[in-house]
């Protein structure tokens, strides 16, 4: 999501609970990445992203100012 987002020149940071670690799975919620993107662009991501909105729902955060 970061990549597709940077390539449309919406800046973009992601959250996660979880350090990152070797092992390539996660475990209900600890799984979950909080996706920033500056409030000026939070509509314009939520388009971009609609397509690939899988079976977890999408919730954009606006990043602080």
């Amino acid at each position: 999501m970061k990549s597709l987002l940077e390539s449309a020149d919406i800046p973009a940071f992601l959250r996660s609970r979880l350090a990152h670690s070797v092992h390539p799975f996660t475990v209900g919620a600890q799984g979950e990445v909080v996706v920033l993107v500056p409030p000026s662009d939070v509509a314009r991501a939520r388009r971009l992203l609609e397509p690939v909105d899988g079976p977890a729902p999408l919730r954009l955060h606006r990043s602080p100012d």
